[in-house]
């Protein structure tokens, strides 16, 4: 069910462009039941920045009933990518679990790059 409301949000967002943050948003606060490494990917690259950017950082958070994995895309000099506004470009997603995909790339540590 929630793979299908993304699927309506992301096509809105590109039918609608000038409220893609609103849309974004509204995506964002759904928690995964199961977040697989596809999914992580496809979030990616459907929200990265229209600047240019070299990477995507994932910061991997547990919190008490569920994980929070925190997206910030990097540009060549590995820095915080920022709008016009000022704001970091990023997102963040929730998960009561990963895959084993997710969970073997992240291993003990907290952060991944993704290029």
């Amino acid at each position: 069910m929630i793979n299908m409301i993304k699927t309506i949000l992301i096509f809105l967002e590109k039918l609608l462009p000038n409220l893609k943050d609103f849309f974004e948003k509204v995506r964002h606060s759904f928690t995964y039941n199961l977040l697989t490494y596809r999914d992580l990917l496809d979030e990616v690259l459907n929200c990265k920045p229209m600047e240019n950017y070299e990477a995507a950082s994932v910061i991997k958070d547990e919190l008490s009933n569920k994980i929070k994995l925190r997206v910030v895309y990097l540009d060549s000099n590995n820095e915080p990518v920022k709008k016009p506004t000022g704001k970091v470009c990023g997102f963040c997603l929730f998960a009561r679990n990963l895959d084993d995909e997710i969970k073997d790339i992240f291993g003990d540590k907290k952060v991944i790059i993704i290029k």
